[in-house]
């Protein structure tokens, strides 16, 4: 529904990793880095992301 607001991507990602659905975790977690800088987004993309 929001395509373009980081804070769902991000819980949208972290929700995908418990269920672990890495590539759409990974795919969420780097359209957050596009928007803006977290630090735990920059931790967790080199360990799902492949």
């Amino acid at each position: 529904m929001f395509p373009s607001n980081a804070n769902f991507l991000y819980l949208r990602g972290q929700a995908y990793m418990n269920m672990n659905r890495l590539t759409e975790a990974c795919e969420d977690f780097k359209k957050v880095r596009a928007m803006v800088y977290l630090d735990v987004v920059e931790k967790v993309i080199p360990l799902i992301c492949k």
